[in-house]
């Protein structure tokens, strides 16, 4: 698994050798939370099929405390950032921590939800779907 980089702007810095590394996009927020609890990964292949067509990862997500618990939900989807397209296929994962409530519990579980929501996305699928858009939207563009 390769760690992942979150930002627009990452994608114009990423060197052929770092090839693996993948574009997310994210709230300021959840990428904070993101990133103070380890990061995101990726399995290769996902990764480098992202790559591969200049696409990133759209990533939203909320941690919460509800009736003593801590949770945590996740959603991932395929984006065009150039086209501003995102896919139709998702992936959502919540997670439900019983520790004692706390801030930082909760924060981990939706970082943890992201994690397990990548791991069981349909990655192809979605990339199948936001090539077809943007095909589309490159026609009429430009007919």
């Amino acid at each position: 698994m390769k760690r992942v980089l979150f930002g627009l702007a990452l994608l114009a810095a990423a060197a052929p050798a770092l090839a693996c590394d993948v574009v997310f996009v994210a709230s300021g927020a959840v990428r904070a939370i993101v990133n103070a609890h380890g990061g995101l990964s990726m399995p290769e292949a996902q990764c480098a099929a992202v790559n591969a067509n200049r696409l990133a990862i759209s990533l939203t997500g909320m941690p919460v405390i509800s009736g003593g618990k801590n949770i945590g939900w996740a959603s991932v989807r395929i984006m065009d950032p150039d086209y501003n397209i995102v896919s139709d296929e998702g992936q959502s994962e919540t997670i439900v921590d019983n520790n004692p409530p706390s801030q930082d519990t909760a924060n981990k579980a939706m970082a943890d939800a992201a994690n397990e929501a990548i791991k069981n996305f349909d990655v192809n699928l979605a990339i199948g779907q936001v090539l077809e858009y943007r095909a589309a939207a490159q026609k009429a563009a430009h007919p």
